[in-house]
């Protein structure tokens, strides 16, 4: 005879009872828990160390549902970069706020992102250009992620332009520039962070690539421009001082 404890009144014996909760799970949620599950392996292990098995069970599924709300590894881990790339490209956007000024645009919106990679390591490592070296599937969603985060970026320096003669957030070429030179510094400074596991802090990293970036930036707006034309000038200065 069954005892209370594994038959609850309901009729069904406990295990069979958590069965039954998964199974009525709306598909978003359970969805999400797939793709949470599937980050966090395929972060730490990359596409070819992960398994579907791993995945499942650590969802606590068969493989077989996996498959169907995903139909392939491929596709999961495809599904994964794509929600990554928004997320970060979320947290960057959403740290605007069109009132800053464009210093204050600009150290907001590397904090955001040094925060993502520091607070979701896994999906910033699907994000990454290391992430796989093969599949020109995964490439491509790659290369879409860093076009949309360089449109964030030049977007938010639009919308905070000082609008001057040199202001480099003014200029539609001269705004691709600074995105991609921006984005490539920050992901390139992402990565040394999680590769290294050095303990430097997202203000830290922010603070910087303030200091790379916006005096420069800052001396452009007030109409100070380099240009190679001004190498013999420093030369000469240079050869005097000596």
């Amino acid at each position: 005879m069954e005892s209370d404890e594994m038959k609850p009144s309901g009729g069904l014996p406990k295990s069979d009872m958590t069965t039954a909760a998964r199974a009525r799970l709306p598909r978003p949620v359970r969805e999400q828990q797939m793709l949470d599950a599937a980050t966090e392996i395929f972060g730490r292990h990359g596409y070819h160390g992960a398994s579907m098995d791993q995945i499942a069970s650590e969802v606590g599924i068969s493989k077989p549902m996996l498959y169907a709300y995903f139909d392939s590894k491929e596709g999961l881990y495809s599904a994964c970069i794509e929600r990554a790339a928004g997320d970060v490209s979320a947290a960057v956007t959403n740290s605007f706020n069109p009132e800053y000024t464009p210093e204050k645009a600009l150290w907001s919106g590397l904090v955001a992102f040094f925060e993502f990679v520091r607070d979701h390591p896994s999906k910033w490592q699907l994000v990454r250009n290391q992430t796989t070296s093969d599949g020109e599937g995964f490439q491509q969603i790659l290369r879409m992620t860093h076009e949309d985060l360089r449109e964030v970026i030049a977007e938010l320096a639009r919308i905070s332009s000082k609008s001057t003669p040199g202001d480099p957030f003014a200029d539609d070429e001269l705004r691709t520039a600074v995105a991609y030179a921006m984005l490539g510094s920050a992901m390139a400074m992402a990565n040394r962070w999680l590769d290294t596991d050095c303990k430097t802090t997202p203000t830290t990293f922010s603070t910087q690539l303030m200091n790379f970036f916006w005096l420069g930036f800052n001396d452009m707006a007030e109409g100070e421009i380099w240009s190679p034309d001004t190498t013999d000038a420093v030369s000469g200065a240079a050869s005097d001082a000596k």
